[in-house]
C-alpha cells in the first residue's frame, strides 16, 4: 500500500477491491496513515461462479458506492488464492473487467506492486478527477 497511500489523503470514503479477495489489511493501514475515520468499503465478492458474475456484482457496487476513490488491487500473479469461495484470478479478474467498462469513475494513477505480482490502481469519481 505504500506506493499510492499518500493519494487517499482527504478521501471521504475509499473502495478497495481486489483479484484475491477481501481483508481488513487495507483498512487498517489507511487508518492508521491518517488516524482518522475514513469510510472503507469492500464489495465483498465471494461465491462467483464465474468472471462475468464477478463483473456484475462489481458493476452493482461501483454504480452504487459512495466513495471518492476505488482502489482496485490486480494481482495476477499473486499467490493468495482461495478456491472454495471463488477466490482464484481467473474468476477474480471480472474486478478490473468492470472498472474498465464503467464510467463514474477515472483512473488517476497504477502502482506496481512487484513484491506481489500486482498492480494497485486508483480510481476517482470524474467529477473529482483532476484535470489531465
Amino acid at each position: 500500500m505504500r506506493p499510492y497511500l499518500a493519494e487517499l489523503d482527504g478521501a471521504r470514503a475509499v473502495m478497495f477491491a481486489t483479484t484475491f479477495g477481501t481483508t481488513k489489511l487495507f483498512q487498517w493501514m489507511l487508518h492508521e496513515r491518517c488516524r482518522c475515520k475514513t469510510r472503507v468499503e469492500d464489495p465483498a465478492i465471494a461465491n462467483a461462479g464465474s468472471r462475468a458474475e464477478v463483473r456484475a456484482r462489481m458493476a452493482d457496487r461501483v454504480a452504487r458506492t459512495p466513495a471518492d476513490v476505488v482502489v482496485v488491487i490486480d494481482a495476477p500473479a499473486g499467490r493468495h488464492t482461495l478456491p472454495k469461495l471463488g477466490w482464484v484470478y481467473d474468476t477474480m479478474a471480472g474486478i478490473p473487467d468492470a472498472m474498465a467498462d464503467q464510467t463514474r469513475f477515472t483512473r488517476v494513477a497504477t502502482y506496481d506492486l512487484p513484491g506481489h505480482g500486482a498492480q494497485a490502481t486508483l480510481w476517482r469519481r470524474v467529477e473529482d478527477a483532476p484535470a489531465r
